[in-house]
């Protein structure tokens, strides 16, 4: 089983990338798409799990959330507040683009949204390592976790006012 739902998430990922490789017409189009369709994904998951068997109880409640490279877990929260801040950052992204204004990222930016990704990866991972302990609500560090958020989303500000 394990298996399977690891093809599955790995099938979801490409489907993924080929529509938003279709859509755009340019690399940032095209991760503008990327985030835009993962991010509604991952919201409407929940939303549907809610409508259709009542679950989750809270947006506190845990959930594994992905098994790739490993196993990611933590509260619903965090990854719908990771899809907002992805949605948030594509409309900023095809915005500026339409109206032929891109978003100017430098490399260090890059490095930024690479370190700020990271930590949010690492936050999920960790707990989800913990994943199958008495006490894994404790394995979620919201500190990591915030510090990768915050940081992507400063960083974007900072790429905003340097693209004016």
């Amino acid at each position: 089983m394990l298996a399977i739902e690891i093809g599955r998430e790995a099938a979801t990922l490409v489907l993924i990338s080929t529509g938003a490789w279709l859509l755009g017409r340019g690399i940032a189009q095209r991760c503008a798409y990327f985030l835009t369709i993962f991010a509604t994904w991952d919201i409407f998951y929940y939303v549907w799990l809610k409508l259709l068997i009542n679950w989750p109880s809270s947006i506190m409640e845990w959930d594994v959330l992905f098994l790739i490279p490993t196993v990611w877990a933590g509260p619903v929260l965090a990854p719908v507040l990771i899809s907002i801040t992805l949605l948030g950052f594509a409309i900023i992204i095809l915005y500026r683009d339409s109206q032929a204004r891109p978003l100017k990222v430098t490399m260090m930016d890059g490095v930024g949204l690479l370190f700020a990704s990271l930590a949010v990866g690492v936050s999920f991972c960790i707990a989800g390592l913990s994943a199958s302990k008495p006490d894994f609500r404790s394995h979620f560090y919201w500190l990591l976790f915030a510090c990768g958020n915050i940081g992507a989303i400063v960083i974007l500000l900072k790429c905003l006012v340097q693209s004016k």
